[in-house]
């Protein structure tokens, strides 16, 4: 299916009748309009090459955020999680230091040295309860190099093509985390790897409302709601 045809087709599916026909800019708020559940993502998937894998990884973000969702009056620009299901610490270290080892083996891939030192030595990891996660515009610098080899890497790699990839921007959108994007379109890229899932352990911890954030090459830092 041609873009044009694509983006006209996802266009009338949330009920837009102008006659302006839709762009890239169009789409960077286009999930937020299935929420809280995602009913209707099947219409935008149906036809999409690979969504029905892209489609599942999709909706278990609506699932971890639909309850609460409309509670507050503050408006919510991005996906919460509200009421995260229970995790335990062990789970929570188990995961952070799957992320912390397959953030370093990205690294090697694209020999980041520093990240890449993160598949060799675990680096310390805290659990900080009830603290907010450092938002996007104030990352330290450290994990300001993860998402960069995390980018590099994801663009040396061939995607499959398919519709899906026009939504990469509205995927960054849904929590301002762009890892959440690349594991969603992961089964895109695994062709191109020998990596596996190199982005679930950081979904695992999102959706159950915990926030990684490596501090430095030697501290990484998981920031969870007092309710875990």
């Amino acid at each position: 299916m041609e873009k044009a045809e694509t983006l006209a087709r996802w266009k009338a599916l949330v009920g837009d009748t102008s006659e302006r026909p839709w762009e890239d800019e169009d789409l960077d708020f286009f999930l937020h309009r299935f929420r809280p559940l995602g009913r209707g993502l099947e219409q935008v998937f149906e036809g999409v090459k690979l969504g029905g894998e892209v489609l599942p990884r999709l909706l278990e973000l609506y699932e971890a955020t639909a309850e609460g969702y409309g509670e507050s009056e503050k408006d919510e620009p991005v996906f919460v999680v509200h009421r995260p299901k229970l995790l335990t610490e062990r789970r929570v270290l188990e995961l952070a230091r799957q992320h912390a080892q397959r953030m370093g083996q990205i690294g090697q891939r694209v020999k980041q040295e520093a990240v890449a030192r993160l598949a060799l030595r675990v680096p310390e990891i805290e659990v900080r309860r009830g603290e907010p996660a450092p938002d996007a515009d104030e990352l330290p610098e450290f994990e300001g190099q993860v998402l960069a080899a995390c980018a590099d890497f994801l663009g040396a790699l061939e995607p499959m093509a398919s519709e899906a990839l026009l939504l990469r921007d509205s995927l960054y959108y849904l929590g301002s985390d762009y890892l959440l994007g690349y594991h969603i379109l992961w089964p895109l890229y695994l062709h191109e790897t020998d990596l596996n899932e190199p982005f679930q352990p950081h979904f695992e911890l999102w959706i159950h409302g915990a926030q990684a954030r490596f501090e430095s090459a030697e501290k990484l830092n998981i920031y969870v709601p007092d309710t875990l």
